[in-house]
């Protein structure tokens, strides 16, 4: 029978006598041993007496075992003490029920962290530090972690709970200044006997100079000894007053100050105390263990309990050992030290201790701008756009160009061939040339809806599958075409005036009509061309001539390669071949120029895969568009965040907002970023959003694109505007959480992105989906190596264990996990 079982035959019974019962007066609640504890208060009960209220209540329940049973009026309730709580005994935060509880924790449970809350923890959070086994530096850990908060700025209180071995105040080296009487264990028993002690009095002040307080266990002395008895925390959680609740809300607001962190010394073992700091009082548990196999099990069922004390609601979310787990090595000078050290290089041993705690407290910038955004939120939302698609289609786009040094240097008239993936900025550069006011550029391909009406005799797919069958008619070869072509694209496209440019030799000049209306004319022009006796000499004269009368650094603009061949196995043969012999040309010809300066913008993976003489000439002349620089990928979003002008408004941008983006700094790019979006992704694989974008947009290569930046931004904003409608959030105008909720869809768009670039891995994308978890075993592929040789080479995949030389398993990265219908399940 449960307790609830009981509770409604109680209740029944109680109708049927027509007794009322108000809040909290039926208890039912499990002996911690055996057989059951029912309290039932009611004003009827009065002038009944023990026996005849027994009958009322317990009709139906003669043979159930109850070890403690009260049935009182209102006025006996007063001076019948403590009574019993309603609750069931696997809701007690005590050794036996934790443990039992993981036990019976599976894979079908769901775990809510507070890295999944849209708000901060309240201060002060309680971290308790634990460890099954002494002497692994759980209370070392504590007091370097309290001296990292405190050197941050937080107000920190130390609590020593190892009462039976209290050590923690002689570490902080504070252990002479205990006065009698004072520590922990006089206020709970103090507290346990109905008085409120002053806290303060009993706390011990560790460092002059950083709001760090130490409370220690206390003196141990004879006296120490006695009232330990008395501490009974498996009593007080089946009670309704309960002495520890009651002390750490006196701890929380009775202080002279607010803390923004409590820490919890807990002690080593099962003990009947250390229950409650993990299971109950905890709003993290930082657990210190020595990797040995004697600590297994115990770790094992440890986490495995407190996995189960966090189940509360649905979630999607998972986690990975490096996502919960420090290592910190072993120092000789710490471990036989007796004190903290000032040795500030030590410290760094813990700070990743301290970021766990960090990361969940709320920034102060977060709380100046929530009350500014709780009336502009809605219209900021509504203004802002990020152009997520391609660069042929972004609005407002020499506005919203970001200008980093690695653009720059694409920019660079002396490098000619401009390399990278899809997303990486390639036709942005194209772009920035061509709308450039200062910029003189002749455009001889580009992506098609790049062609303006007046270009519209530039080749088109058709266009080149038509060139290749003259060329092969004619004897030809691609080299001559582009030379010819190059002549062809000068002589149209020419930017200066009519009169400044030179026209090729007679025996060209008869042939060339006053304007070209259509890719056929184009087409029909080279034919015609071609056909003309030493048109290889003639053409090279009128290239000549033409760079003598352009203008310095004149851009001669090549874009949109990829996808101006076409897309069946027949056009990327054509592309490979008329791309080798457009360098083999650009090899021989472009160095003899002065004032034309080719721009090449082309694929990577294309690029590997041409085969022409002298492919060095671009060793040293070639930019690829890589993403290293964390800031300047940030500055992509905020450039076109800033388009909003009410975004720009706000009050923590006065300082910078009048600045160009492109020269921002990190801390200004971090202050925009972090009103934008948030500080902290408040747990996750990084503590800041700034690192959680970088790291789930980055391919196995570790390269990033901006393309998907922008991307995630456009759905996130969309998700934010439906979700504050429900849940209104103002610490920042797109909460966290809606890059975590709306990064699946930015993941099967990457997907598509790469089905579209590289179709020839389908096979191995199909098997990958498969399989359905990474990392992946090697012989699980079971598809050839050229396509696992790609597939690393583009960053869908990448070693996970093994080496170059004895690959055993591979990963796929965050950005595609997704996309491909795959989990991390497998991930050890």
């Amino acid at each position: 029978m449960t307790g609830q079982d009981i509770r409604s035959i109680i209740t029944t019974n109680l109708s049927d006598a027509c007794f009322s019962v108000g809040k909290d007066g039926l208890r039912v609640q499990p002996d911690p041993f055996s057989g059951w504890r029912i309290v039932v208060i009611s004003a009827e009960f009065d002038g009944k007496s023990p026996t005849e209220r027994k009958n009322i209540v317990l009709k139906g329940l003669e043979g159930l075992q109850i070890e403690w049973l009260e049935l009182l009026t209102p006025t006996e309730q007063t001076w019948a003490g403590t009574l019993p709580l309603d609750s069931e005994l696997e809701n007690l935060p005590l050794w036996p029920e934790a443990l039992a509880r993981g036990k019976m924790l599976n894979g079908a449970n769901t775990i809510v962290f507070p890295s999944e809350l849209d708000d901060d923890i309240e201060p002060p959070i309680i971290a308790t530090f634990y460890s099954i086994r002494g002497g692994v530096g759980r209370s070392t850990a504590l007091a370097y972690t309290a001296h990292i908060l405190a050197a941050q700025g937080r107000k920190v209180v130390c609590v020593d709970m190892d009462l039976e071995a209290p050590g923690l105040a002689a570490l902080f080296g504070k252990e002479g200044e205990i006065g009698q009487g004072c520590g922990l264990v006089p206020l709970l028993v103090a507290i346990d006997n109905g008085e409120e002690p002053d806290i303060s009095k009993h706390m011990l002040r560790v460092s002059e100079f950083e709001d760090i307080y130490c409370l220690p266990a206390g003196k141990p002395d004879a006296n120490y000894a006695r009232l330990l008895r008395y501490i009974d925390p498996v009593a007080w959680y089946h009670e309704e007053r309960n002495p520890l609740h009651l002390f750490i809300e006196q701890l929380k607001t009775r202080l002279p100050f607010r803390p923004d962190v409590i820490l919890l010394d807990a002690r080593t073992g099962i003990s009947a105390l250390n229950g409650p700091l993990l299971f109950d009082l905890a709003d993290m548990s930082i657990i210190v263990f020595f990797p040995h196999p004697q600590t297994q099990t115990g770790t094992a069922a440890l986490t495995q309990a407190l996995l189960a004390a966090m189940l509360k609601t649905p979630s999607n979310a998972g986690f990975t050992e490096s996502e919960v787990t420090h290592f910190v090595p072993y120092r000789e000078a710490i471990a036989t030290s007796d004190k903290i050290l000032e040795d500030k290089e030590l410290w760094q041993n813990y700070e990743q201790v301290a970021e766990w705690i960090e990361r969940f407290l709320p920034t102060l910038q977060a709380a100046a701008e929530s009350d500014d955004l709780a009336t502009h939120k809605v219209p900021i939302l509504q203004e802002l756009h990020f152009s997520g698609g391609t660069a042929e289609y972004q609005q407002q786009f020499l506005k919203t160009f970001v200008e980093t040094d690695l653009i720059k240097k694409a920019l660079n008239a002396t490098n000619p061939l401009v390399l990278g993936r899809k997303g990486t900025g390639k036709t942005a550069i194209f772009r920035r040339i061509v709308e450039e006011r200062n910029c003189s550029s002749i455009i001889i391909s580009a992506p098609s809806p790049l062609i303006k009406p007046e270009l519209s005799w530039l080749l088109s797919v058709e266009g080149f599958r038509e060139i290749e069958h003259i060329l092969t008619t004619m004897g030809a070869d691609w080299r001559q075409f582009w030379t010819l072509y190059t002549g062809i694209t000068c002589h149209f496209g020419w930017l200066l005036e009519v009169s400044s440019r030179p026209n090729p030799d007679e025996r060209f000049a008869t042939l060339m009509p006053d304007c070209l209306a259509s890719t056929q004319e184009t087409v029909n022009l080279v034919k015609t061309l071609l056909a003309t006796n030493e048109f290889g000499l003639i053409a090279n004269d009128w290239l000549t001539r033409l760079d003598k009368a352009a203008s310095q650094n004149t851009f001669l603009l090549l874009d949109g390669l990829d996808t101006g061949f076409g897309s069946s196995d027949e056009d990327r043969k054509r592309r490979r071949n008329s791309l080798e012999g457009l360098f083999a040309f650009v090899t021989d010809q472009s160095d003899r120029w002065q004032n034309l300066r080719f721009k090449i913008l082309l694929r990577e993976d294309i690029w590997r895969t041409l085969k022409f003489e002298n492919k060095s000439h671009f060793f040293g002349r070639s930019v690829s568009l890589k993403w290293h620089d964390q800031v300047a990928f940030i500055k992509v979003a905020l450039k076109q965040a800033l388009q909003s002008p009410k975004f720009k408004k706000r009050q923590s941008l006065h300082a910078i907002k009048e600045t160009p983006v492109d020269g921002w700094n990190q801390q200004e790019v971090y202050l925009a970023w972090n009103l934008l979006v948030g500080e902290r992704m408040k747990g996750g694989r990084t503590a800041f959003t700034r690192n959680w974008i970088w790291n789930r947009l980055a391919d196995g290569n570790r390269d990033q694109s901006p393309r998907y930046l922008l991307q995630l931004m456009h759905e996130a904003v969309l998700w934010e505007e439906q979700e504050h409608a429900r849940n209104p959030y103002e610490r920042s105008i797109v909460r966290p959480r809606s890059l975590i909720e709306v990064f699946p869809t930015i993941s099967e768009q990457a997907v598509d992105a790469l089905r579209e670039e590289f179709g020839e891995l389908e096979p191995l994308m199909q098997r990958l989906t498969e399989i359905g978890y990474t990392p992946i075993n090697v012989d699980e592929l079971k598809v050839n190596s050229g396509l696992v040789n790609l597939a690393r080479e583009i960053g869908l995949l990448s070693i996970y264990e093994g080496t170059e030389e004895n690959v055993k398993r591979y990963k796929v990265p965050d950005l595609f996990i997704h996309g491909l219908k795959m989990t991390r399940k497998g991930q050890k």
